[in-house]
């Protein structure tokens, strides 16, 4: 185990794979692979739990918190948290990805109901999401999206980062 890492959830890698960020104790905290203590970079609110995140090439960290389904930008050198705006309040956004270019936020989109949830891709510029198909947890690599069904089948997609949105069937 890493020193300093007990009760860590929710890891996630910075782009240089020489951190790795995590949620402990109400704060997102970040340590290096290599050795060291960790270091906070933020506190989260109290009634707030962490529910996915992502560290973009940026040297930005996003992250969703799971009561509200807000998200949230904050340096990664820490520092105060920012909320990102979302035109549609009703919905909860988690398991955040900064795809590159870094004008959008791939997501996971959820009502109410923590269950089945559907992809979706929230614009940075204008704050609004748009939804795509049924999925939870996307991740975006190399021109494909990766994501599970509710019944926990992984899904591989094609995915145009050019017009975000996916095409063809999943496999």
């Amino acid at each position: 185990p890493l020193a300093g890492t007990e009760d860590a959830d929710w890891p996630f890698f910075s782009p240089d794979g020489e951190w790795v960020a995590f949620a402990s104790r109400g704060t997102l905290r970040k340590v290096r692979l290599s050795g060291g203590s960790p270091i906070t970079v933020a506190a989260m609110p109290a009634s707030e739990r962490f529910h996915g995140g992502h560290w973009g090439v940026d040297d930005t960290i996003i992250y969703s918190v799971y009561r509200s389904g807000a998200l949230y930008r904050v340096p990664a050198a820490g520092g105060t948290p920012s909320r990102i705006p979302v035109a549609d309040t009703s919905k909860a956004l988690t398991h955040p990805q900064l795809l590159p270019g870094g004008r959008s936020i791939l997501v996971t989109v959820t009502n109410s109901s923590w269950g089945a949830g559907r992809l979706g891709v929230l614009d940075l510029t204008t704050g609004r999401l748009r939804q795509f198909g049924p999925g939870n947890g996307p991740r975006y690599l190399a021109g494909r999206l990766f994501y599970t069904s509710a019944g926990g089948a992984l899904y591989r997609q094609e995915f145009a980062l050019d017009a975000l949105t996916p095409h063809g069937s999943p496999e």
